[in-house]
């Protein structure tokens, strides 16, 4: 059975990606859940607010923008989130939740 892995993209030069670090202290903008497809490909679940909400992808996951940590969840859960998240919208307002505590 397939496991996820948890893709952290870091050191993103976008303008969103560097204000999420800034925010965080870190050097993660992005989180995907993603399954290894082979190819060098990966089947992602994630909400980017570039691709306008909850969407599946799929992409590479390069070693020189992406961190991969292998996770013992079952692979079967990214489709049962994405069954009930998929095309919801950004989630807009969970992100200033997260930021409120800062300030």
């Amino acid at each position: 059975m397939a496991t996820l892995l948890v893709a952290v993209r870091y050191d993103d030069p976008k303008v969103f990606g560097r204000l999420v670090r800034l925010a965080r202290g870190g050097s993660g903008s992005h989180t995907e859940v993603a399954v290894p497809q082979g190819d060098g490909l990966f089947w992602c679940v994630s909400s980017a607010q570039m691709d306008g909400g909850v969407r599946p992808k799929t992409m590479p996951l390069p070693a020189s923008k992406w961190r991969l940590y292998q996770t013992d969840v079952p692979a079967e859960r990214a489709h049962d989130y994405l069954r009930r998240r998929d095309r919801e919208g950004y989630g807009w307002w969970r992100l200033v939740r997260f930021l409120l505590p800062m300030f």
